[in-house]
């Protein structure tokens, strides 16, 4: 086998996950990430997360692409295949079937179970608009997956609350710690101006 066919049967990281612009006042809301915060640092995200996918999609990927996934049980789309696979993947994942196509989940996950900033929002007190799918290439700091060269599918959503949840946000967001609202320039350095990480997904956030 030549060394180039031996790089094509390489495999490849692909993590997918919506990512919501939530922008309140001008400045935009970001949320310290759960699984780093298990590892006692503070770097604060995006809202959203990983993309589910159904468990039909699950055995399509791992039959025809050989993907192997990193933790099946939660349906989330984190794997690795043949770097020969990946533009047949992305066509899959364009065609945005078998898998999550909005951030409903997680922004009521991260905003009322998990933060705590609300209460509880209806359907009626959102509006969600895709963006589109911006692809991302760089070397993963995830735990358990350290230093494996990553493809990042993001994909960006605009999301906007009712002014009575803008409100509350505005409201609650200093007396949580888990919740920071930031100005452009604080996303473009990295970093928030009391001193706190920002991830360079959130990049998506003031590109597009």
């Amino acid at each position: 086998m030549s060394n180039e066919d031996t790089k094509m049967d390489s495999r490849i990281r692909i993590s997918a996950a919506s990512i919501d612009r939530i922008i309140i006042s001008g400045r935009y809301l970001l949320i310290l990430n759960k699984s780093r915060l298990k590892e006692n640092k503070r770097i604060y995200t995006p809202v959203g997360g990983a993309i589910k996918i159904e468990p039909s999609a699950i055995e399509y990927l791992k039959n025809k692409f050989d993907a192997e996934f990193e933790n099946q049980e939660e349906n989330e789309l984190r794997l690795s295949m043949p770097k020969k696979h990946l533009l047949k993947f992305q066509d899959w994942f364009y065609k945005r079937i078998e898998r999550e196509i909005t951030p409903y989940r997680e922004i009521k996950e991260e905003l009322v179970d998990e933060s705590k900033l609300l209460d509880s929002f209806s359907e009626e007190e959102i509006r969600i608009k895709y963006v589109g799918c911006y692809i991302d290439k760089g070397i993963t700091d995830r735990l358990g997956q350290i230093g494996k060269e990553t493809i990042r599918f993001l994909e960006l959503f605009d999301v906007n609350f009712s002014e009575g949840i803008k409100n509350k946000i505005l409201e609650q967001y200093q007396k949580n710690e888990l919740i920071t609202l930031v100005e452009k320039d604080e996303i473009e350095k990295n970093i928030t101006m009391d001193g706190i990480q920002i991830a360079s997904t959130a990049l998506v956030l003031i590109k597009y």
